[in-house]
């Protein structure tokens, strides 16, 4: 946490302006991707989850809502793996 409060008003103002900026072009392209709006209003709806759990005094950790997102190397198929070792 910063000590100066010059700091935390400055980068709060920068945080405001950059969010501002960014709200239209982001909206635009929520609107036009249906698929994208579900994401959207479900991550919302996770983090409100979230806040509200904590203040109800729950001290899960915020990793215990990521982790069990599978990675992209977990989608290829395994024999994709065996194949890339050219056989040895």
């Amino acid at each position: 946490m910063a000590q100066t409060l010059w700091v935390m008003i400055t980068a709060m103002v920068i945080a405001m302006l950059v969010m501002l900026l960014a709200a239209r072009p982001i909206g635009d392209f929520v609107n036009r991707h249906p698929t994208m709006k579900i994401l959207a209003l479900s991550f919302l709806l996770l983090i409100g989850v979230m806040l509200v759990a904590e203040s109800l005094g729950n001290t899960s950790r915020r990793a215990t809502f990521t982790l069990p997102w599978p990675s992209p190397r977990d989608r290829v198929p395994q024999h994709a793996h065996a194949e890339e070792g050219g056989g040895s």
